[in-house]
């Protein structure tokens, strides 16, 4: 059994009826016109945090997710999209996204302690080599690069593989993490095709959102009407 297959997804439609608009499935730099996104319906929209508004371009995504227990906020009822996204974060959304557990397994790396809140997570990526880290260290709290991004996800999903050469303004064919960044342009992940993937940017919530909901359900990915 796969990962994917692991993860009991459910096709069900979010729990409303009220007509979201397109742009809340693309990324503030995926909106094109020529751009042509899947809509879903949803309930008028209540925000669960108060930091996501209904403008929010990664809005649907991460209700999709929190209803599905994969992402939270916190006590203060804030999500924080713009945040930069931790390695214990992407830890944790990815274990619980993929259903994964090592409760036997002794954690390889050396800087996370059993304490850590996201021990748990690291145990089952670090087996799954989802996420190994460096020269014996995880990183916790280090901040994810998007072709760190691209790296975790195309090792956590199941991905398609691209049958051709994606061009990207500031990516070549050997940058380390170009054929994770074109499995994802492949498979819809991004569309960032002929444009910046801004490599060594850090992701923030927002942007991990989306891309692990669109790794779940196609209603979140841009589709080209051409």
């Amino acid at each position: 059994m796969n990962k994917m297959q692991r993860f009991a997804f459910t096709s069900l439609a979010f729990s409303a009826l009220l007509f979201i608009s397109p742009s809340a499935f693309a990324s503030e730099e995926e909106i094109g016109s020529e751009l042509e996104p899947v809509s879903v319906e949803v309930d008028s929209y209540e925000p669960l945090y108060a930091d996501v508004s209904e403008q929010h371009f990664a809005k649907a995504a991460i209700r999709f997710l929190s209803e599905r227990g994969i992402v939270s906020g916190s006590t203060e009822g804030l999500f924080e999209p713009d945040a930069p996204l931790t390695r214990a974060q992407a830890a944790k959304i990815l274990s619980e996204t993929l259903n994964l557990t090592a409760n036997q397994y002794r954690l390889q790396a050396t800087d996370v302690l059993d304490s850590h809140w996201a021990i748990d997570s690291f145990k089952a990526l670090e087996k799954a080599g989802i996420m190994t880290g460096t020269n014996g260290k995880l990183q916790p709290n280090a901040h994810v690069t998007r072709a760190q991004m691209a790296s975790m996800l195309t090792r956590a999903f199941d991905y398609a593989g691209p049958t051709s050469f994606a061009s990207f303004t500031d990516i070549d064919r050997d940058f380390w993490a170009y054929h994770d960044v074109n499995t994802l342009a492949a498979n819809g992940v991004t569309t960032q095709v002929n444009q910046a993937f801004r490599p060594n940017e850090e992701t923030t919530r927002a942007q991990f959102s989306l891309f692990v909901a669109r790794s779940l359900d196609d209603r979140f990915k841009v589709y080209s009407s051409k």
